[in-house]
């Protein structure tokens, strides 16, 4: 049997220990067995101390983690994880614990915990979640997008971890867009991006010189109209289609 906090310090009792004469306090802690306090003096002469421990009955405990499905430790020792209503039943000797609960995307949870012979013995964590959001437009909306390399939808609010993250941009006629941003844990980082459009200036002479003209993209949208000479800026690259009408012309 071990005597602890002999004035603060821990002492090996199973031999003699020398010590100043004046007043002790001394605690005897084991393992599986009731922890006795008691006062005592040592004086000049030989002094004996004897302790008998009772020992005690372990005691069942109930943890309760949201969200489940929690890793569990007490002092250091992984004890398994919640069940998928976040419950974990155990028994164990009465005492204080170190109680350590863990999530991947949640804070670690890391508190001191006293199980006694005659109390409920239950407790019930609720983990943060370890996350902030990133609010995304981008412009045109049907760019494809990678946040981290991997593949996401634009126009809602995701959910990403703390720290820094990369973002890349494609869209066929625009130029890339790359750049790297930090989310914060509880904040929502906005970001608006608008890709550059690669374009050029499209001229138009027609024969005859009244001929009218229609220009629309391969999809049918019109882009321009006009009658003989034109000059265009800022067109789009793409493939378009030009329909031109003369009145006796085919």
């Amino acid at each position: 049997v071990y005597g602890e906090n002999v004035e603060g310090e821990v002492v090996d009792i199973r031999k003699p220990v020398p010590m100043i004469a004046g007043d002790y306090r001394i605690v005897f802690r084991k393992s599986g067995y009731q922890t006795i306090e008691k006062e005592f003096s040592i004086s000049e002469l030989s002094n004996f101390v004897q302790q008998d421990l009772s020992e005690i009955e372990q005691v069942g405990i109930l943890i309760l983690t949201n969200p489940p499905e929690s890793m569990v430790f007490l002092d250091g020792v992984q004890i398994g994880q919640t069940d998928a209503e976040g419950g974990k039943q155990r028994f164990i000797f009465p005492g204080t614990y170190e109680l350590v609960v863990q999530k991947s995307g949640y804070i670690s949870d890391t508190r001191q915990v006293t199980f006694t012979e005659n109390g409920q013995n239950r407790v019930e964590i609720e983990l943060e979640r370890n996350i902030g959001m990133l609010q995304l437009q981008v412009e045109p909306d049907d760019a494809t997008i990678w946040i981290n390399r991997e593949s996401i939808q634009q126009n809602k609010l995701l959910e990403l971890s703390p720290g820094i993250h990369r973002i890349e941009i494609e869209r066929q006629g625009y130029e890339p867009y790359a750049e790297t941003f930090e989310i914060v844990r509880g904040e929502t980082t906005v970001r608006n991006i608008a890709l550059q459009a690669y374009v050029g200036t499209l001229q138009i002479t027609t024969n005859p010189i009244s001929s009218r003209w229609v220009l629309t993209r391969e999809g049918g949208e019109m882009v321009e109209s006009g009658v003989g000479m034109a000059r265009i800026r800022d067109v789009l690259v793409g493939n378009y289609i030009m329909e031109v009408i003369a009145t006796g012309h085919k």
